[in-house]
């Protein structure tokens, strides 16, 4: 049976790299209707939400960690960097943070037609769309089913199979419930069944994960495959969102991003051989003092403080006021952009 499913993840991947990169996800805004899928199932849903709050610091860590990989992806990095839209640290900072609004009011909202998270996936489809359309005139491609399904794992690959280091505290149910929830988000802004990374179960969901990251995005971190156009955005996300959370460095998270997505010679918890602890020494080297006590600090909180109840209470409350600073006094973002530039809406009106 383990034997099976391997075996079709692998021919997922397969799939995804051969033929779905020539499928788009949508031609015009006026190509799709917004609905939610047959296999929906409102409780499930509802448990990932809750999941999600009780691990709001961990999750907020794994999807960071998990928009800068997809980054190392040449197609979905073209796209972004014609754009134009995410190149400097202010136009990360609004980029992002508006992705960081969009999924928390997925995961905090009610999903029905006419709610605020409905009306942002809608929002999140249509600005796909432009992009994509964009991009494709000038002849840097376009939005395809391999580039969302890729960015899926960026919201979800790490948080659920690699929860120990990332803090989560989770039971099976919970990833029945969170696999679910990416399942239904898949398919609401646009993937195909056949190409949405999660299925009908976590049984099968998890290797499909374990073969994206083994096949995917460790080559794609590999230092040798890593280029400047990647080390500039990804600085920028890093030094954009900043002013969410003042303790993110570039060095400090890049290393931290490859301890949890396992590539060599960054084994920071020194479980591989002696060979590799040698060559993870001498990254470590390279880090300046500051950026070694960041990942000290963020090795400890993920690996041991987020076990201890009182501390990951300690820990999500601190991301709730980061949201709440954001939204209504981001004082740290008029220091750098202005004030002008700091406010970011993603609805009309909305509020956190």
């Amino acid at each position: 049976m383990m034997v099976d499913m391997e075996q079709g993840a692998k021919n997922y991947i397969q799939l995804l790299t051969s033929d779905g990169v020539g499928k788009r996800v949508d031609h015009d805004i006026n190509s799709y209707e917004l609905k939610l899928p047959p296999f929906y199932d409102e409780k499930l849903f509802k448990r990932a939400q809750k999941f999600f709050n009780a691990n709001i610091f961990a999750m907020f860590a794994g999807k960071l960690i998990g928009l800068i990989s997809v980054l190392a992806i040449p197609s979905i990095l073209k796209i972004l960097d014609y754009t134009k839209e995410s190149g400097t640290s202010m136009k990360a900072y609004r980029r992002y943070l508006a992705t960081i609004y969009h999924t928390v009011m997925w995961y905090q909202v009610e999903l029905k037609p006419g709610s605020k998270s409905w009306k942002s996936l809608s929002a999140v489809r249509k600005r796909h769309v432009i992009s994509s359309n964009f991009a494709e005139k000038g002849q840097s491609g376009f939005i395809s089913q391999k580039d969302m399904a890729l960015t899926q794992f960026g919201f979800l690959g790490y948080i659920a199979i690699k929860p120990d280091m990332l803090g989560v505290q989770v039971t099976d149910e919970d990833l029945e419930a969170f696999t679910h929830f990416w399942r239904v988000i898949g398919y609401m802004i646009g993937l195909d069944d056949k190409y949405n990374l999660c299925t009908d179960s976590w049984s099968t969901t998890k290797p499909r994960l374990e073969a994206m990251l083994s096949y995917v995005f460790q080559p794609s971190l590999d230092v040798s495959g890593l280029t400047e156009k990647f080390t500039e955005m990804s600085r920028a996300l890093i030094t954009g969102l900043w002013c969410f959370n003042p303790f993110l460095t570039f060095d400090a998270h890049m290393f931290f991003l490859k301890m949890v997505a396992g590539c060599n010679s960054y084994d920071y918890l020194e479980k591989s051989s002696s060979s590799n602890q040698i060559e993870t020494k001498a990254n470590l080297e390279k880090l300046g003092w500051y950026d070694r006590v960041i990942l000290y600090l963020l090795t400890m909180a993920h690996t041991c403080w987020l076990k201890i109840t009182v501390l990951r209470w300690y820990f999500n409350s601190q991301i709730h006021l980061s949201l709440f600073i954001i939204h209504y006094f981001p004082f740290l973002a008029f220091y750098k952009f202005g004030i002008r530039d700091s406010y970011v809406r993603i609805l009309k009106g909305d509020k956190l």
